[in-house]
């Protein structure tokens, strides 16, 4: 695929589940009170359950894998995340990635996740090799 500096591609993350933020705690070993019990969660200074920065994270590879293909995704690419703010149960988010340089080495994508109020949850610098 040929990209363009300013072309964007978006992906919508449906609000996650309780089921969905506990499965992934017990699989990846995040499932602290404050995921995964929403009464002890509710009575914190979060004030209820908060979702895994790598649950939400999860879609940039499905979107990658369909821009760059599964082996220069896998194979070629470096990504450097960084989590704002903490999104909670069923809050729908969206996940751009916008192309911001093309050269000879390769592709790089500044990506953002953000709910619909516009506030940002994620960034993330994607560079994907040639």
């Amino acid at each position: 695929m040929k990209f363009e500096i300013g072309a964007q591609y978006r992906a919508r993350i449906t609000g996650v589940r309780q089921s969905q933020v506990n499965q992934f705690g017990r699989l990846m070993g995040t499932a602290g009170r404050i995921h995964t019990d929403p009464e002890w969660a509710s009575a914190s200074p979060a004030g209820g359950v908060l979702v895994q920065g790598g649950l939400i994270m999860a879609p940039l590879h499905d979107l990658m894998s369909r821009l760059l293909g599964m082996d220069r995704w896998l194979r070629g690419s470096t990504v450097a995340i960084k989590i704002v703010s903490f999104i909670r149960l069923e809050e729908p988010i969206t996940l751009t990635a916008r192309v911001e340089d093309v050269n000879v080495e390769g592709v790089k994508f500044g990506v953002s996740w953000t709910k619909d109020d516009g506030a940002t949850v994620m960034v993330a610098d994607v560079h994907a090799r040639h």
